[in-house]
This record gives C-alpha cells, sequence and structure tokens, in this order.
C-alpha cells in the first residue's frame, strides 16, 4: 500500500495573505517548542486495522526501512498491534492479547513491536522508523524518549536498543543490522527483563540542524549484542530471540521535557507515583497507596484476559488500602482500578 500525503497549498498574490502564509509555515516548521515532533507517538492512529504481523504501515506515518524495492524475503517485518484486531486471538496482533504474549499499551490501545535479535544464521533486525512533524534546529539540545517492553514469550533479552536520529531517512534492502550509531541508547547491562511494565529509554541529543527522522532498533551486530537468560516464556520458536513492544516514543525541545514526561496514558498515574501498588511480584497481599487520588473499584483479570475477580476498593491520600491475594495460583495477573476521573492498568505476577 501506498502512503498519501496531502498538502494544503495557498494561492495567492495578496502580499498579506503572502505573509502571513511566511509567518505560519515559521511558526509551524521552526520553532516547535512546547509540542512532541514525532507524529502518531503511541500508534493510535491507523489507515486499516491491522489483521496480520508486519503491518507498522498501518499506524500511519510510521513504516519500516528495511523493506526492498522488490520483494524478496529478506525485508524486516517490524510489526504492529491494537485493540481493533480481535483479542481473543492468541496467535495475533490484537492489545493486549497476541502472539507474543500479553500487554496492555501504555498509551491508549496500541503499540509496535520488533526483534531486537533473532536466531539465525544471518543476522536479523527489526526497525520502525518515521519522519518528524518539523526538522530539529541546529544548536538546540532535545529530550528523547521510548517505552519499550518484553515480549511474555521470550526466553532471553538483550540491553541493545537504541535510536537514531537523521537527517535524511533510513533505508535498506535487507534485513540486517542498520550500519549506524545511535545517538539515544540503553545503558550497556542494563538488561530489559520486565515483561510487566513499561522500561523508559532516554537521552539527550544535541541538533546540527535539518534532522527529520527517528529510528529505533537494535544497531548492534550479533557479536556485540549482550543477552542474558529470563525466566518464564512460551514455546514458540522464536524462544531463543529478544522482542521487544514498543510505545510512547517522543521529542522535545529539552527546556520543554516535561511534554515528553508527560506524554503517558492509562498508566500515567502510576508512573508518577500518584497511585502506589506494591509488592510486584506479590505472594499474598497487595496495598494501594493513593497520593492525590481516590478510588472507586478494583478487577483483577488472568492472563488470557478473563475477569476472574472484582471488588470495590476504597483508598485515599490519607489512607492505604489492601487486598489478600493468598487464594490466587501463582501466575500473571492484570489489575484495573476504576475511579470517575482515571483508569490504572497493571500487570502483577503472583509467586508463593
Amino acid at each position: 500500500m501506498k502512503n498519501v500525503y496531502y498538502h494544503c497549498i495557498i494561492k495567492s498574490n495578496h502580499p498579506t495573505l503572502k505573509n502571513l502564509y511566511f509567518l505560519l509555515l515559521i511558526s509551524f516548521s521552526q520553532f516547535s517548542f512546547g509540542q512532541n515532533l514525532v507524529p502518531n507517538p503511541s500508534f493510535e492512529l491507523y489507515d486499516t486495522c491491522p489483521n496480520s504481523y508486519s503491518e507498522i504501515l498501518h499506524a500511519i506515518p510510521w513504516f519500516r526501512p528495511t523493506l526492498p524495492v522488490i520483494n524478496t524475503g529478506n525485508d524486516g517485518t517490524s510489526d504492529y498491534f491494537n485493540a481493533c484486531f480481535d483479542s481473543t486471538i492468541i496467535d495475533g496482533v490484537g492489545v493486549p492479547q497476541n502472539i507474543f504474549g500479553y500487554q496492555h499499551a501504555r498509551t491508549g490501545v496500541a503499540y509496535s513491536g520488533l526483534f531486537a535479535r533473532y536466531p539465525n544464521s544471518t543476522p536479523y533486525r527489526e526497525y520502525i522508523e518515521v519522519k518528524l512533524d518539523s526538522p530539529l534546529i541546529g544548536g538546540v539540545s532535545y529530550y528523547v524518549n521510548f517505552y519499550v517492553s518484553l515480549g511474555d514469550s521470550c526466553t532471553c533479552t538483550t540491553d541493545a536498543i537504541g535510536a537514531y536520529i537523521s537527517v535524511d531517512s533510513v533505508l535498506s534492502n535487507n534485513y540486517n543490522e542498520l550500519p549506524y550509531i545511535p545517538q539515544i541508547i540503553n545503558p550497556v547491562s542494563n538488561f530489559i527483563v520486565d515483561k510487566i511494565n513499561w522500561t523508559k529509554i532516554t537521552g539527550t541529543y544535541f541538533a546540527s540542524g535539518g534532522e527529520q527522522f527517528i529510528t529505533i532498533g537494535n544497531f548492534k551486530n550479533d557479536s556485540l549484542t549482550d543477552t542474558i537468560f529470563v525466566p518464564g516464556g512460551g514455546i514458540q520458536w522464536w524462544n531463543n530471540s529478544v522482542y521487544f513492544y514498543i510505545d510512547d516514543v517522543c521529542i522535545s525541545v529539552l527546556s520543554d521535557s516535561t511534554v515528553c514526561l508527560n506524554s503517558s496514558g492509562i498508566l500515567d498515574l502510576n508512573s508518577q507515583n500518584q497511585i502506589e501498588i506494591y509488592p510486584n511480584p506479590v505472594k499474598d497481599k497487595i496495598y494501594f497507596n493513593s497520593k492525590t487520588h481516590s478510588c472507586n473499584k478494583v478487577l483483577f483479570f488472568n492472563s488470557i484476559g478473563d475477569l476472574i475477580f472484582e471488588r470495590k476498593l476504597t483508598c485515599s491520600p490519607f489512607a492505604i488500602a489492601e487486598i489478600d491475594l493468598s487464594s490466587f495460583s501463582t501466575g500473571l495477573y492484570f489489575l484495573k482500578i476504576e475511579s470517575e476521573n482515571y483508569i490504572i492498568t497493571k500487570k502483577i505476577q503472583i509467586i508463593k
């Protein structure tokens, strides 16, 4: 499917209109303060609901750079997950249930995904890329962040994930690692092991000027890609692979970094510690400590999304609520806290 771009063209010889158009153009393209420059940062917008793998192109205007002009089968098939797909189909691309596990979106109902490492005779990588809403301004520092979560089916993980910012689009005709050095990188030995929460990758970028693309993935070759074992995982053929979900990509002027820091959705309250949920993993009792908000109800779902427990929850800035989970079996669960003003969804692991 070809991407279609629509442009609004003003044709006028009137000097006032010309000047107004010029000022608007400058405002939108040069002074990008107080905004996230990444379009569709949480992958909520789409032209067609995904119905299979390798469909990041539907999360417009994101695309996969390792896509040959002629289909030779050597392309990196980055994925798009959305709740519009039937989530009861385990072997699919739904949210929260999909082929790589069960994960709610950090924001909204969608996210992307890619292989950061794949056990193959030939090094295999997947990337996602997008053109920014406006080019970066030379001499200005930018705050960059995105969030990753390890797929439930993985039995190993890596610390090799980053973002490359460039003037031109990054394209390749094969699925090997891209030969670029990302400016935003996850720290060495900070292995992404969390399958329950979203892990933030962040950094600062000093722009030369004119940069207008961001590409996310693992830019290291296999010999430089360190991996470690992760307990659990599925029985699928990608057990020895590393698969990351990606959500909430943001670039903002460093002085306005709150634009990115506040660019979260259903997990925003919890991630900013306005409601503390602990411990996790949990053996028997789980506690809810609300610092600024009250709670109305808590619901627990099993790993395939079935509602198994529901209870009214009274928590306030002055009291800590608790729920006894000692009767629950060991495994992965999902809780949802509902109130009149917000919904928080979080993975919970119960151990014995």
